[in-house]
């Protein structure tokens, strides 16, 4: 027996070493998946609306289960690269340049290979034709580029080559105005693509329509669908969209705090319900931001700057949709937020008050469960995962 006992402080002290010694490596050890992954969209300079803080597009990685920033780093210095956007093998990333300021007479999209340390390689750089480009997408294919211009009425298509250059291909400009005096003239604010590739749908908040092209990516071609928009209520302010299927889509508009549900029926898509974003007591300042369908298509979150939240609904049979529940982004003016592909988590990007909010989502139920706030995240706008 006493032997035994000379043994344990030799074991004691042995197990605390080899403790010690692997303590270090914790922060990978992640016991619920892989670390999240993701590039960060942000503001560079004062512009107004906005005091940009960031040196440009931000890499990091963070432990989902304790919050901790494994690499936070600049993965290529910018201005104003308010969206991001990954291609799927995650070998080229692309990044608006949102200029509009005195002597800036169009934005700019930049091209990057992205390099085996996440770091960002420049690659090309592309007049958007257009002052503040706020928004690039592909189409399903990866063979098309779409780049919204909020000023001056332009989206402008590039052909994507397989080097990850890229060759513009036209430049679609639109009119129009309603109501409010931020809707004088057409802000392109984002473009979507059907399932089946054959669809383009652009949010256009300067004049409250959902504009409707056809597309034949083979041909290369872009032109207005026999439908050529979709009319929102006056004053609504159309600004991102979440595509359900080939025939149906919601829309969130910025102005009014609402989610529209679109859906093609015989023939003609229309609005089939309008919802607010916003908790019947809330009496304060809003505007709408972003929204996300969960990769299950039983929920849809949108993002509220001013309640400052992400409101969360259930999706029924119908496709029509009902509150779930609103949370705290624990922050300022929420924007871009982005839902992980296995759908458990959600990470939104709070830009007035230099943080990030990750959720958990229940996916049975599609309630969220705040997880971590990460700080020290200069005026970031937009998420965008890493798939390299």
């Amino acid at each position: 027996m006493q032997s035994i006992l000379k043994l344990i402080p030799g074991i004691f002290i042995c197990l605390l070493f080899f403790s010690c010694k692997s303590s270090p490596q914790v922060k990978n050890n992640i016991q619920n998946g892989d670390p999240l992954k993701f590039y960060t969209g942000s503001y560079t300079r004062a512009e107004g609306h906005v005091d940009g803080q960031s040196q440009g597009i931000e890499y990091l990685e963070i432990n989902p289960v304790t919050g901790e920033k494994i690499i936070q780093k600049t993965a290529a210095e910018v201005i104003n690269p308010s969206f991001v956007a990954s291609t799927k093998d995650g070998k080229h990333l692309y990044a608006v340049s949102e200029l509009a300021q005195m002597g800036e007479s169009t934005g700019y999209l930049y091209a990057y290979r992205v390099k085996e340390d996440h770091e960002l390689e420049e690659i090309g750089k592309y007049s958007s034709n257009g002052r503040a480009p706020c928004h690039v997408i592909f189409d399903q294919s990866e063979k098309m580029v779409f780049v919204s211009n909020y000023l001056d009425a332009q989206v402008t298509v590039f052909n994507k080559l397989e080097t990850g250059l890229l060759v513009e291909n036209t430049v679609l400009t639109f009119e129009g105005n309603s109501i409010t005096n931020r809707q004088e003239a057409p802000h392109l604010h984002s473009v979507k693509i059907s399932p089946n590739n054959q669809k383009v749908f652009i949010a256009d908040l300067g004049s409250d329509k959902v504009w409707i092209f056809d597309l034949n990516v083979d041909k290369k071609t872009i032109f207005p669908s026999t439908q050529p928009f979709i009319e929102m209520a006056p004053g609504a302010g159309p600004r991102h969209i979440a595509v359900a299927s080939d025939i149906s889509f919601y829309v969130i508009n910025e102005l009014n705090s609402t989610i529209s549900f679109v859906r093609q029926e015989e023939n003609i898509f229309k609005i089939v319900q309008t919802t607010s974003t916003l908790p019947s007591t809330f009496e304060g300042e809003n505007s709408c931001a972003d929204i996300h369908l969960h990769s299950s298509g039983k929920f849809v979150f949108a993002s509220n700057r001013g309640h400052n939240s992400i409101a969360a609904f259930k999706i029924n049979a119908a496709g029509l949709i009902s509150p779930i529940d609103y949370y705290s982004t624990e922050g300022k003016v929420p924007r871009n937020f982005n839902i992980t592909k296995d759908g458990k988590w959600l990470l939104a990007a709070n830009q007035n008050s230099n943080n990030l909010t990750l959720y958990s989502i229940n996916e049975s139920n599609g309630q969220l469960t705040l997880q971590h706030i990460i700080e020290e995240i200069n005026t970031p706008v937009c998420v965008e995962w890493n798939r390299h």
